[in-house]
């Protein structure tokens, strides 16, 4: 598969997270240019094996898998476009293999990708899809009173040419929303769980719901079975999707559980509640709701791990001392 630089994913996950740039009820053609437009400039982040040309000069083959969207927008966003040598060209196919030759792979409508695995493809969607490593997604509910219009903008930061970093962090989406069972007037748990493979520092976490989630908790359960609060997020409003980085990012060795409380609220003392004698299941509308609790992270080898965990403990010393002379 096409591999992105460490200096690039953040610019891809930035291009990917601004969807279709905007307006809820704009015509499909404006759509489809602005998301022309991102696609004409994802081969200038990606790096291909040489055996994914059939030439030096050969072309970047930009495929469009089902029913095309786009119409000439996007041939004329990649009119002219080269890298490093390679042209852009746009194929249009029904369906798409590893031996299509493509570059780059937008699947349309329901097209699916399982049968791309293992090659140099860059998989774009509109949704999720198995397989994708892009994805353009924007969910909305109408309310049936009146049009909304919504404007999204993204800002792009470059890692310095060259530079390599030490750590990559991941950003892991801890749920169990298909799972969620929310009856009429009751306060409903969630328990959703993520295991480390290595040792790990945390960097944030954001509780993620909707009208009626009220309560949010992450714990870490270490291996050897002692819990510890992490952060706990005991008046979630939906309106306000906070983001809670660490000041000290907390380090937890390999095998640890991270596990994510959620707590909805379907009672009328529930203020945000729409509808208390509503059952409520998990979906991605306003009404439905979700238990997400995004995490941002990275793995550290054992030496640093070995390292953090004496700075934690010199820490906690020292703010207990403090704690014990006041």
């Amino acid at each position: 598969m096409g591999t992105l630089t460490r200096r690039r994913w953040a610019v891809l996950a930035l291009l990917a997270m601004a969807g279709a740039h905007g307006m809820l009820h704009a015509a499909e053609p404006l759509e489809y240019a602005v998301k022309a437009a991102y696609l004409s400039k994802f081969p200038f982040y990606v790096e291909w094996p040489a055996s994914a040309f059939a030439g030096l000069n050969s072309p970047i083959t930009l495929c469009i898998a089902g029913e095309d969207p786009f119409g000439p927008a996007l041939d004329d966003a990649v009119t002219g476009q080269q890298v490093q040598g390679h042209a852009i060209v746009v194929r249009r196919l029904r369906s798409v293999t590893r031996e299509s030759g493509c570059h780059i792979v937008y699947i349309a409508g329901d097209a699916r990708v399982e049968h791309l695995r293992g090659s140099n493809a860059l998989v774009v969607t509109d949704g999720p899809s198995p397989g994708a490593i892009i994805s353009f997604e924007f969910h909305y509910h109408p309310n049936g009173e009146s049009e909304a219009v919504d404007a999204t903008k993204v800002g792009i930061k470059f890692w310095p040419r060259g530079y390599k970093p030490k750590h990559l962090v991941s950003t892991r989406g801890i749920s169990s929303s298909d799972q969620l069972i929310i009856p009429p007037n009751e306060v409903a748990r969630s328990d959703s769980y993520f295991q480390l493979q290595q040792p790990a520092r945390l960097v944030s976490y954001q509780p993620h719901g909707h009208y009626r989630l009220s309560h949010m908790k992450l714990e870490a359960i270490l291996p050897s079975g002692e819990v510890q609060v992490i952060t706990d997020v005991p008046h979630f409003v939906w309106t306000w999707q906070i983001t809670y980085p660490y000041k000290y990012q907390p380090a937890y060795p390999k095998g640890t559980v991270l596990h994510s409380i959620a707590w909805h609220d379907n009672t009328a003392a529930n203020k945000e509640n729409p509808d208390p004698t509503a059952f409520v299941g998990g979906g991605a509308r306003t009404v439905d709701e979700m238990n997400i609790g995004w995490l941002d992270f990275y793995y550290i080898n054992d030496d640093e791990y070995a390292q953090v965990s004496k700075e934690q403990q010199e820490r906690e010393k020292a703010k207990a001392a403090s704690t014990n002379q006041q």
